[in-house]
């Protein structure tokens, strides 16, 4: 004699919803905001080497990221300041 015993509907269980992720972002930004600082104070040159490689272009791509940060400061949509951003790297990039 064979039975069978319902215990309602299986489904799959949601964990925090996405929680785990964040989490994983913010320790991620924290973590790279205070590798950031530490190299700044501790290794001057560390940090001319890590500017040079993160803004390639020099003065110009330099003064288009202060004015990035400045619109996002200011209150501006971070999509709109990176597309100021991005439109003042390509009309200043030099393409042979």
């Amino acid at each position: 004699m064979a039975y069978r015993i319902d215990y309602g509907p299986q489904g799959i269980e949601h964990r925090g919803s996405g929680k785990g992720i964040l989490r994983i972002q913010i320790m991620t930004a924290a973590f790279l905001l205070l590798f950031i600082l530490a190299v700044r104070h501790q290794w001057p040159d560390g940090a001319k080497k890590m500017r040079e490689c993160l803004l390639p272009g020099g003065e110009v791509h330099e003064a288009a990221f202060t004015e990035f940060v400045a619109e996002i400061s200011g209150g501006e949509p971070v999509g709109q300041a990176l597309t100021v951003f991005c439109r003042k790297i390509i009309e200043n990039a030099k393409v042979d």
